[in-house]
């Protein structure tokens, strides 16, 4: 429920199930015999919840919107239809001024300054933001170099994730977080070797920071060589990423967190022309279906920026050259597909705008379908 007066009742029963947070701002007031709340409820600060348990008659109104007798009460249906929409991974913010107000506002009390915070994650629901800083927001952040924070916008509490086992900022630079839909597994990658116990590769890897347990775990324990961009599905199943192999090459995998198998590579790494692809920053829709991520043709020198899309349900691959400004920001994008995997948006440092793709692998299932 966003800012504003709603009022829900019924003659039978209010239950809720799943996450239904209060933003702040927002006054809500359930009327009914009977008022269950799931664990997912939740109330921010600066909102406010009333529960009348009373009977309660009911009727239906000429143009069909449920009201009750006193017709003080109707259903929200926008606020309903608006989660629906948004339901999937968090939003990939580039600049924090893009938050809504309220959000910024309270980076401001906190004394977090937006123009030093990136790669911003959040909530579509209003709950959390995850973000990467190199400003120190507290005692136990004394290394001087990027590190990632969760905002809990329900309970207003900050809580540092990238640290040791003793709570203190990682001996590192920390960034780049991906989350799942609940926020509750935070993935990153840092150079800190301290953030675990036996970290001695001396490479940067890829960690997993459990919200709920407080624990960090490292996800490329076996690796030799540097792993990086890590990007996860709304689930918090499936995990892509680049790692560098013993060729200098880097490769896109996919592991499945909660498995027992290894990391597998998906990307190609030469093609039957003798082509040999360097391959970068992954993108994984928040469905887990399609992956897209850049191949540079390191054949004679040329790097020559591509962009490839894999649809993992039908095996199915498509490649295309690099649009016009991509090709020149390839090392500093950061890629996310829309909610419905139809597109994907390169965003682009110091642009305000992100360069666009059309997933063409969604548009032939379409035709498919149709």
């Amino acid at each position: 429920f966003g800012p504003g007066e709603h009022n829900l009742a019924s003659e039978q029963g209010i239950t809720t199930q799943g996450p239904v947070p209060l933003h702040p701002l927002a006054d809500v007031t359930f009327r009914s015999q009977y008022v269950g709340l799931g664990s997912g409820f939740s109330v921010a600060v600066g909102a406010s919840f009333h529960a009348r348990t009373e009977a309660v008659s009911c009727t239906l109104s000429s143009d069909a919107e449920p009201t009750a007798a006193s017709g003080t009460a109707q259903t929200a249906s926008s606020d309903l239809e608006w989660e629906a929409e948004t339901f999937g991974g968090p939003e990939l913010i580039v600049q924090l001024s893009e938050l809504p107000l309220w959000v910024r506002n309270r980076l401001a009390a906190l004394g977090i300054d937006l123009d030093t915070a990136g790669h911003a994650l959040f909530d579509a629901q209003g709950r959390w933001l995850v973000f990467e800083t190199a400003q120190a927001l507290g005692t136990t952040d004394r290394n001087g170099v990027g590190d990632i924070y969760r905002l809990d916008l329900l309970a207003d509490t900050l809580a540092l994730l990238s640290r040791n086992p003793q709570g203190a900022a990682g001996n590192g630079p920390s960034g780049y977080p991906a989350a799942d839909a609940l926020g509750e597994w935070v993935l990153f990658q840092s150079n800190a070797d301290d953030l675990v116990g036996d970290d001695a590769n001396d490479a940067t890897d890829i960690f997993l920071y459990d919200v709920a347990l407080g624990e960090t775990i490292r996800i490329t324990s076996g690796a030799a060589q540097d792993s990086k961009h890590p990007a996860l599905d709304a689930t918090g199943e499936d995990l892509v990423y680049d790692q560098r192999g013993e060729d200098g090459l880097r490769h896109i995998l996919i592991n499945k967190l909660w498995s027992a198998m290894p990391a597998e590579p998906i990307s190609m790494v030469e093609d039957g022309d003798d082509r040999i692809f360097d391959n970068h920053h992954p993108a994984i829709s928040a469905d887990g279906r399609f992956v897209a991520y850049l191949e540079e043709d390191e054949s004679g020198g040329k790097g020559t920026c591509g962009l490839h899309l894999y649809d993992r349900t039908r095996n199915l691959y498509e490649r295309q050259p690099c649009p016009e400004g991509l090709e020149a920001a390839s090392e500093t994008t950061r890629p996310e597909f829309s909610a419905d995997g139809m597109q994907v948006y390169w965003h682009i440092s110091g642009l305000d705008d992100p360069v666009v793709i059309i997933n063409p692998l969604e548009e032939m299932q379409s035709e498919v379908a149709r």
